[in-house]
């Protein structure tokens, strides 16, 4: 699950553990309190309570992405937990680890 730019992190990864086999689904996620506030039926159409196993991706702080988390074990978080560095949308990219390898590392944690 994303909430936006890093949607193409996730897609990346996803081709990957496709071409291996494995069975992916990325979820955008532009707004996680308008997501939040639909029925329960919808959201299980979205992400089936049978998805146990998550990376929940913001290039912010992932607060807002908590209540989407399944337990400790079975998720993992590509955030941004701090405020304060600028430069070049790339280098801080990678240097904060927002690139589809990492996406793909956090999603295989869980495999």
């Amino acid at each position: 699950m994303a909430t936006g730019s890093e949607v193409h992190l996730c897609v990346a990864a996803a081709k990957t553990l496709a071409a291996e086999g494995r069975g992916v689904r990325v979820v955008s996620l532009p707004c996680a309190e308008l997501f939040a506030r639909q029925d329960a039926a919808y959201r299980a159409s979205v992400v089936p309570s049978a998805m146990t196993r998550r990376v929940l991706a913001e290039a912010g702080v992932a607060k807002g992405l908590m209540e989407f988390a399944v337990a400790p074990t079975t998720t993992r978080y590509l955030s941004l937990e701090h405020f304060g560095a600028s430069g070049p949308y790339a280098r801080l990219a990678d240097e904060f680890g927002f690139t589809p390898a990492n996406c793909l590392r956090l999603a295989r944690e869980l495999l």
